[in-house]
């Protein structure tokens, strides 16, 4: 006979109660502002483009020289970046209740679809896209903070110290500062700029000590540890 697990084990604790809500308010934080500045889903494509070409946001995408295979190849990528986003999607068709359970896999969906559209991104621009993801995920990075390519929010980056006297945001919208916020706050459009400042910096510092963790195990050649941190 197979014995029954433990159900205390798929209680959340406190803690993970308190995670849940946290990044459960930051999602809705950045829906709500979605919302309120483009509109619903039949007006938000348009609005983002108003958004995209008079504010000079728009990249130096050009048409890739030469090969026809370069644009197959982008369309593939395009392809399957929006195949994998209506998969995403598919089970609040099916039922509600059914979209719980395919939670398990929608961070990862969100991932590739968001992956294979960045690696058509890099080839219209006529780069090799990178086949290492830290890679890739460095490259959008540097320009996302050099060329500001997106519109308000997905532009804004978190540089300069761990805290958020020190921290320093680029690409903030003309007026808007990130002042101190609580994660278990009722969102709103309002305060996105603080809750959006917040999850930024409080990821930023949690890949810090990632870093700082690994670090402890890394040395020299000479058998010293030597691995310079830098929050800048």
């Amino acid at each position: 006979m197979i014995k029954s697990r433990n159900k205390s084990r798929f209680e959340p604790t406190p803690a993970d109660a308190f995670k849940f809500e946290t990044y459960k308010n930051y999602v809705c934080s950045l829906g709500l502002f979605i919302g309120h500045h483009y509109g619903g889903a039949e007006q938000r494509l348009e609005r983002l483009k108003s958004h995209l070409y008079p504010e000079g946001v728009r990249h130096s995408v050009q048409k890739p020289s030469g090969s026809i295979s370069a644009i197959e190849e982008i369309k593939k990528l395009l392809f399957n970046a929006w195949n994998t986003e209506i998969v995403l999607t598919l089970p609040r068709s099916i039922s509600v209740d059914f979209v719980k359970y395919a939670n398990h896999w929608s961070p990862v969906q969100s991932y590739y679809s968001i992956y294979l559209a960045l690696q058509a991104y890099f080839r219209s621009r006529g780069s090799v896209p990178p086949k290492n993801h830290t890679t890739a995920l460095n490259m959008i990075g540097s320009q996302l903070l050099s060329e500001n390519l997106f519109p308000p929010f997905w532009s804004v980056c978190c540089a300069g110290g761990l805290e958020i006297e020190t921290s320093k945001y680029t690409n903030l919208p003309a007026g808007v500062s990130v002042q101190s916020a609580s994660s278990l706050a009722t969102p709103t459009h309002q305060g996105l700029w603080d809750s959006y400042g917040m999850l930024l910096r409080t990821t930023r510092k949690r890949q810090y000590e990632n870093v700082k963790e690994g670090a402890k195990h890394f040395k020299t050649k000479g058998g010293k540890r030597d691995y310079p941190l830098d929050t800048r």
